[in-house]
């Protein structure tokens, strides 16, 4: 990354840092890139990742997954907060070329915290698995109760 590129991630890093103590404003974050994401067709390879990011952010701003240290999620909402920003290196409006400074933070960001993406995945799955298992337990105690 050039120094341009560290300049830029330092403050959105800087930004990331400010927003996560306020709710409110990382929930603004997180709408902003919904709302982004659905808009703009071009993402529709990188918009995966930007689900999975909003996810972690969402799930680390209610509390029901902490299991992430704190510069991690600094790296999540300074991608977010790129995303939403419309003037950054390139852009948006510029046909072809508009998103894919975007495209091109989102990946660096996925790539840098793999692992870390990787066990919320596992937790997320985890939750799923053991509600699945939970809902065939109450449809066998319902079949035997009939």
């Amino acid at each position: 990354m050039d120094k341009l590129g560290e300049k830029g991630l330092q403050w959105f890093q800087k930004q990331a840092a400010n927003s996560i103590s306020d709710k409110n404003k990382l929930g603004r974050i997180i709408n902003l890139a919904l709302r982004k994401g659905m808009k703009k067709k071009e993402l529709k390879d990188a918009w995966k990742n930007v689900l999975l990011l909003i996810d972690v952010v969402r799930d680390w701003k209610d509390g029901s997954y902490r299991d992430i240290p704190k510069r991690t999620i600094i790296l999540l909402v300074a991608a977010l907060l790129y995303l939403v920003t419309p003037v950054d290196m390139v852009p948006d409006f510029i046909p072809l070329t508009g998103l894919l400074d975007d495209v091109t933070v989102i990946g660096f960001v996925v790539n840098q915290v793999s692992q870390e993406l990787e066990k919320y995945k596992a937790w997320k799955e985890s939750l799923t698995s053991g509600f699945e298992e939970n809902s065939e337990m109450l449809e066998l105690d319902q079949l035997s109760q009939d």
